[in-house]
């Protein structure tokens, strides 16, 4: 027999982690097409309803041992209302009542939605009527030019448009944090549209615009590498599926404009 390995597998070899990120459910923002950011808004009960969908399709899956990897007692979230509702809901369908499996919910503000500053609240139109030249500069994608901007009325509201490389940063940090805590399992992970679809640039090498659309309640399925701290790409097993009625890339009856998808050009991919 084959001693085991440190994450416990019989082959001797380390086997590598999935991090799996569920976008939250429809929000009260996303209904109405209004930028969220790292601002708060509740869940609709639509959204409700996709995140109960969304955990019992993940109960099927791990009942099935549609996982390659043992599912982690941990369940990670952003710290904003709706990821962290989100997440609970698919704690409460994971459980089940009276079920022997206890999950842990813990929270991490490195999962949030990039802050987008004085667009937070506003539509896209909005954006453009109130803030022309910061919206413009937003959008082309470039720090450089962001910075530029500082002075512009308005560029400081609510703390200001995070940079792309700082979301870079904290991005890769808490994927790579989390896949070392938990090697060789499959770690469930509620984030939001825009981080999820930086996060997928972030850690592999797929191209920006081949990134599909994060609908609310989608799960995108990252594999890190298995050798500890390995600094390779990760490779990207799925992007934007519906697991709880199999559809993909953003198709189907949960999917809404996403408008927190934005910078560099992404507004029209994402809408």
């Amino acid at each position: 027999m084959s001693a085991l390995s440190a994450d416990g597998s019989a082959d001797g070899l380390p086997h590598p982690t999935l991090v799996v990120l569920l976008r939250h459910g429809e929000t009260e923002a996303n209904s109405k097409g209004v930028l969220q950011g790292q601002s708060e808004s509740p869940l609709t009960a639509l959204g409700r309803s996709q995140a109960a969908a969304l955990g019992s399709a993940l109960g099927a899956r791990v009942a099935s041992s549609g996982f390659q990897q043992p599912l982690s007692r941990t369940v990670y979230s952003s710290d904003l209302s709706r990821a962290s509702d989100t997440a609970q809901a698919v704690i409460d369908a994971l459980s089940g009542e009276g079920a022997s499996r206890s999950f842990e919910l813990r929270r991490d503000a490195r999962l949030r939605e990039r802050r987008l500053g004085p667009f937070q609240g506003l539509s896209v139109g909005e954006c453009h009527r109130r803030h022309a030249l910061l919206w413009n500069t937003f959008n082309s994608g470039e720090d450089d030019q962001m910075v530029a901007c500082v002075n512009q009325p308005g560029a400081s509201e609510n703390g200001g448009v995070e940079l792309r490389q700082d979301m870079t940063e904290r991005a890769v940090a808490v994927m790579r944090d989390i896949a070392a805590a938990h090697p060789g399992e499959s770690v469930l992970v509620v984030s939001h549209g825009g981080f999820i679809h930086h996060a997928v640039c972030a850690m592999s090498d797929l191209p920006e615009d081949e990134v599909p659309h994060i609908g609310n309640c989608t799960v995108t399925t990252l594999v890190a590498p298995a050798a500890a701290g390995s600094a390779a790409p990760w490779r990207v097993q799925s992007v934007g599926e519906h697991a709880a009625h199999g559809t993909k890339n953003g198709t189907g009856s949960q999917s809404r404009t996403n408008v927190d998808l934005v910078g560099r050009g992404n507004i029209k991919a994402a809408r």
